[in-house]
């Protein structure tokens, strides 16, 4: 067999077999070459990234008990959804730092829990305040609060009788009308806003109610808390002594008036024999 390699071959061949072989044993060339999966992945991730298929698209928002959210609370969140965090790159969302921003930025957002979905759906589960209690404090500003005296948001704004607006929106929604001019609002913590002494205030309602009657008015004046209910009925504190002491009492004499079906149109607490008046 012939084996002579004419000078036109040598010419020819040499250089571009020279040259491949130069390009293979480039070191980038070589590095990709032996991560040729991880280079491949990379490529299509930032090419899905240029693309924008990791940017934030769609929103899923439940309430925690499983009922459908408030059409005013559910268009908040989308809002602020909308506004602060589509268009973000899914992995740039954090999910706590979304759930602490939900909550400051929304005051009927109590608990926002949240999981992300590849490629861009975040789901939102939320835990909200319930409207509860329409309040006149503060030189008759007008407030919609929950029943724990969590700020929601300030009603008639507008109204040159803040006093007439505040009772009506109270009858409308059916919630119960505070009155007073002796407990203010107070900043707590995730930027949330609150009535002083509501805490209290909502255990007694609670004891209240849990024995039928409906709470449908609360006032405090110089220093005495009166609290009506749907029969017009009164059940009297004194904020000057320990509202939980008292509040025993009511609980103690509520038992014995259903016991004895007794009638009463006020009891009263602030004795360590509690009062009651027909």
């Amino acid at each position: 067999m012939n084996t002579t390699i004419t000078r036109n071959q040598v010419a020819n061949k040499t250089p571009r077999k020279w040259f491949l072989e130069r390009i293979s044993r480039f070191k980038p060339i070589v590095f990709f070459k032996k991560r040729l999966l991880l280079t491949i992945f990379t490529g299509l991730f930032i090419l899905s990234t240029l693309l924008g298929l990791w940017n934030v698209k769609k929103f899923s928002l439940y309430n925690l008990d499983g009922s459908l959210l408030d059409e005013k609370i559910s268009q908040l969140v989308t809002d602020y959804l909308e506004n602060n965090v589509k268009g973000e790159n899914f992995f740039f969302v954090y999910s706590g730092k979304l759930s602490e921003n939900l909550i400051r930025n929304i005051s009927y957002v109590k608990q926002a829990n949240i999981s992300k979905i590849l490629p861009n759906r975040i789901n939102i589960v939320l835990e909200v305040y319930e409207p509860r209690i329409v309040s006149l404090t503060e030189g008759e500003k007008c407030s919609l609060l929950s029943i724990e005296g969590i700020l929601l948001e300030e009603l008639c704004v507008d109204s040159e009788s803040k006093n007439a607006c505040c009772k009506e929106e109270s009858k409308k929604s059916n919630y119960i009308f505070f009155e007073s001019n002796e407990v203010n609002m107070s900043d707590i913590e995730m930027g949330k806003k609150s009535l002083l002494l509501m805490d209290s205030f909502s255990k007694i309602v609670y004891i209240i109610e849990s024995f039928g009657p409906k709470v449908l008015e609360i006032y405090i004046k110089d220093g005495v808390l009166d609290i009506l209910d749907e029969n017009s009925r009164i059940y009297r504190f004194a904020l000057s002594e320990d509202i939980l002491v008292q509040l025993s009492r009511l609980f103690v004499t509520l038992g014995k008036v259903r016991q004895d079906t007794i009638q009463y149109s006020i009891i009263d607490v602030r004795f360590e024999r509690p009062v009651l008046k027909n």
